[in-house]
């Protein structure tokens, strides 16, 4: 059965394109006109440089965060490919509920962005 509806929609100040062995700050390529990150039912939805991409939660390899001055991402590291993808968050609640909207389709977070979710303490 496919869960096809909107999860979470995200309003992002911009998105970026890493690779994961490159610093998290690092990016390849970023997008501040039209970023997106999507979550569906049964798929997520981002765009961090030039095109729409889709992939399903089984090739997150895991969630993180970045958190620096001005900048508020979460950063996905996928499976089979070394490119990443970052989406600065305009408020923190919608980066918490995004974390939060992640761990519920069982993907791996790390335990930083664990903590920013709430589900661990420091």
């Amino acid at each position: 059965m496919h869960e096809a509806g909107l999860v979470f929609d995200s309003d992002l100040l911009a998105g970026f394109n890493g690779l994961s062995f490159m610093p998290k700050i690092w990016a390849m390529g970023s997008n501040s006109l039209k970023p997106v990150l999507r979550l569906y039912g049964d798929r997520i939805e981002y765009c961090g440089s030039f095109r729409l991409k889709k992939c399903d939660y089984t090739n997150i390899e895991k969630v993180d965060v970045l958190t620096i001055p001005f900048t508020k991402s979460v950063v996905l590291y996928f499976n089979h490919t070394p490119r990443t993808f970052s989406g600065n968050f305009r408020r923190e609640q919608d980066r918490v509920a995004c974390l939060r909207s992640f761990l519920a389709k069982e993907c791996q977070l790390t335990e930083e962005a664990l903590v920013l979710a709430g589900v661990l303490k420091h």
